[in-house]
């Protein structure tokens, strides 16, 4: 792969590390404008009117995006969202 193809290339993922313990925890005491990584561009971002939602981040062509992929809710509901970010962020690679 020469370096024109790597620049093209999609950066980011899911990392899975966070529990639900933890993310309640955050979600609690955070202030607006914070983030709790879960690791391959997605983070749980307390927003400024206080409420919490997942986000992932990525490279398309050298670029930073930002994805915004639901509220937090339940881990089960946390869960399935980002399933959904997977599949955007495999779309977003075909681009």
């Amino acid at each position: 792969m020469d370096n024109q193809t790597a620049r093209r290339s999609v950066t980011g993922g899911i990392g899975g590390k966070l529990t639900d313990k933890a993310v309640k925890a955050f979600v609690g005491k955070a202030a607006p404008g914070k983030k709790l990584a879960d690791g391959g561009g997605l983070h749980l971002f307390i927003t400024p009117a206080g409420g919490a939602t997942w986000r992932v981040k990525f490279r398309i062509e050298g670029k930073e995006k930002l994805y915004s992929v639901g509220p937090y809710e339940s881990a089960r509901v946390s869960r399935r969202l980002i399933g959904v970010s997977q599949a955007v962020t495999a779309d977003r690679s075909s681009c």
